[in-house]
């Protein structure tokens, strides 16, 4: 029955997509675009690694393919306002194996009052931060997944939102702004989750100013400024200052054969830490645009975390391919993939992108390098979009992971990643 909903929702969808792009009646506007992707991704997965020994074990399928539709809607009469952005996906792989899944990013009603007051409720993708690299102060945005395959400015853009209600506040050259995302059982599993905003249009100094509080599950308060200097370059940076709980770490309780590791509960340590991105951007006349960016995560493990965390994993990693007590060492490689998120192991990073729009005026490139300053291991992506006309594009992105197997980019499962595509607009 599922299933069966989830084609129909989709045919509806495109359905919609294919009708007249506006219709308007008095007080009444409706409006829809999107795209239809058929796109394959291969994985070079390792034979062994650390947080997974063997082959056999491996999660991921080498080859997948993805057919997805990406659909937004548009319906407003007189002050009221809803939006839906919906992505219906049909995965498979070679094995036969196939999964159909109906993401919601966005499906609210706004409603305006006095041309200055708006208010929605619903499920929104709330977007917040100046950065491309990493956003300390995307408080709404956490530990939701992204599509590697795009681009940076366009990954949040495409990701699910929250269940919220929320009230905008427009003056002049400010917006204040509050937002309550509850705990849903079943349907938004965080616990009850607050934001506070206030952002500034600084028109004399060419800078916008954001200021905000958030109270959830990791409190804490953020700062993103932007400034322009020019026509061509625009330096930002954005903070975030968390408190009552970090990342959970690794300690040896005993050293007697078999060892004992407790994970330390971060919810034990009441100390604060700091979150931090300075960066900038430079276009040059012929439209290149290059942008670099110091991320540091006070979050991430320093030498010695990360020495105790590579330790246990380690000795995990070997006594289980021994055979050595096999349980407890699948509990401990358990236990380490629970507390793994690759790209934020460490404190400090460099973030690069150059970018070449209208490359024969069909074609953009991108090169993107990711580096951990603290192991120096790094990622490097490459991606093209090859446009064929107004309405069909071509695009190829990949993944290439650089580092020893014991530091952070060299322990990911696989080797490279490489995505093909072709998008039809409409």
């Amino acid at each position: 029955m599922m299933t069966l909903l989830r084609a129909s929702a989709l045919l509806l969808l495109l359905s919609l997509g294919l009708l007249p792009i506006d219709a308007c009646a008095e007080g009444f506007a409706f409006d829809a675009s999107g795209r239809i992707t058929e796109q394959v991704i291969y994985l070079d997965l390792k034979k062994d690694y650390l947080l997974n020994p063997g082959a056999g074990s491996a999660s991921s399928p080498r080859w997948t393919n993805r057919l997805y539709l990406y659909e937004s809607v548009t319906v407003s009469y007189k002050n009221a306002r809803f939006v839906g952005r919906m992505r219906p996906t049909l995965l498979s792989t070679p094995g036969g194996y196939s999964e159909g899944d109906f993401l919601t990013d966005d499906a609210y009603v706004e409603m305006r009052f006095q041309d200055r007051y708006f208010a929605y409720a619903g499920k929104r993708n709330i977007r917040e931060g100046v950065a491309y690299g990493a956003n300390p102060v995307d408080f709404l945005g956490e530990k939701k997944k992204v599509d590697w395959t795009l681009r940076e400015e366009e990954r949040r853009v495409e990701r699910e939102g929250n269940y919220l209600a929320g009230l905008d506040l427009f003056f002049r050259n400010a917006t204040l702004t509050a937002i309550f995302a509850p705990h849903l059982s079943g349907n938004q599993q965080e616990e009850d989750r607050l934001l506070l905003k206030a952002a500034f249009l600084l028109e004399r100094i060419k800078t916008d100013a954001t200021l905000l509080y958030y109270y959830g599950d990791k409190p804490g308060a953020g700062l993103a400024v932007s400034t322009t200097a020019g026509h061509s370059l625009v330096l930002y940076t954005e903070s975030a200052l968390r408190w009552n709980e970090g990342r959970g770490k690794i300690r040896m309780i005993s050293a007697r054969t078999p060892r004992t590791y407790a994970l330390v509960d971060p919810g034990d340590d009441s100390g604060t830490y700091l979150n931090l991105v300075v960066g900038g951007q430079y276009t040059f006349d012929n439209k290149v645009n290059i942008i670099g960016e110091y991320i540091y995560n006070g979050e991430g493990y320093d030498a010695c975390d990360w020495r105790n965390y590579i330790d246990f994993v380690k000795y995990a990693h070997v006594n289980r391919e021994k055979g050595f007590v096999s349980g407890l060492m699948s509990s401990y490689l358990a236990q380490a993939n629970s507390i793994t998120t690759f790209g934020q192991m460490r404190r400090n990073y460099l973030f690069a992108r150059i970018n070449k729009p209208d490359i024969g005026g069909k074609i953009d490139g991108s090169l993107v390098f990711v580096g951990n300053l603290d192991d120096r291991s790094c990622l490097l992506s490459p991606s093209l979009v090859y446009r064929l006309n107004d309405r069909v594009a071509l695009t190829a992105s990949a993944q290439f992971f650089i580092g020893n197997k014991d530091i952070e980019y060299g322990m990911i499962p696989w080797q490279n990643a490489v995505s093909a595509g072709i998008s039809v607009f409409f």
